[in-house]
């Protein structure tokens, strides 16, 4: 089998912005390579780190299944990209399509999605400007976070806000910081767990890890 292995060089992408945890979604070259020894064992691997001429290195080497981890850069719509070039060239791209990707990267569309099903979540508004925290109709305590982020890029220990203060300087960082949308949320306290789940017909369910802050 040839696998194309996709994914993101952990530079930091050229744009006007001071944040810290600007390249957090992106994998370390020991992640890279350990996930390549893995491949290698199921088949060749070509290299496809993302760039902006990908379309041209997946036609030309037309592997037969991509392995991708790339989050890219840009738009919310960046974790789309490499599965839709897949879809356009159909070859198999594992992991979600573009668009469960497109969606799930911005958090207020996945809100209501969620909702329109009956999953609960907390009440929230999105704010692109400081005006806008004025007419805002939730009660503190907030937490607030960009709104097309991943990897809990711009989530601080003072993303939880307390009073109208706090929340219009931690907007403030953000809208400058991230150039994108704010979402401001009820906050609900308790503790977070992921659960990998793999499979579909017979799910195999993995250990869960708790995240501690």
């Amino acid at each position: 089998m040839k696998i194309g292995f996709c994914y993101d060089r952990n530079i930091a992408p050229k744009v006007d912005s001071t944040a810290e945890d600007l390249t957090a979604e992106y994998e370390t070259l020991e992640t890279i390579e350990a996930l390549k020894e893995a491949l290698l064992m199921l088949g060749d691997v070509i290299e496809l780190p993302w760039h902006q001429d990908l379309f041209y290195d997946l036609q030309e080497e037309a592997p037969d299944l991509v392995f991708n981890i790339t989050e890219s850069h840009g738009s919310r719509n960046r974790e789309s990209y490499v599965p839709n070039l897949c879809e356009i060239l159909e070859i198999p791209c594992t992991g979600s399509d573009g668009l469960a990707l497109g969606i799930s990267l911005a958090k207020d569309l996945t809100k209501h999605i969620a909702r329109s099903v009956g999953i609960s979540t907390p009440d929230f508004h999105v704010i692109s400007k400081i005006s806008e925290l004025n007419n805002l109709e939730l009660e503190f305590p907030l937490f607030i976070k960009p709104n097309s982020e991943g990897s809990s890029m711009g989530i601080r220990r003072n993303s939880l806000v307390k009073n109208m203060e706090e929340l219009k300087e931690r907007t403030a960082h953000i809208l400058k910081t991230y150039r994108g949308q704010v979402i401001v949320e009820d906050f609900v306290p308790g503790r977070e767990f992921v659960v990998s789940i793999l499979g579909n017909e017979k799910p195999k369910v993995f250990p869960l890890a708790e995240i501690i802050v």
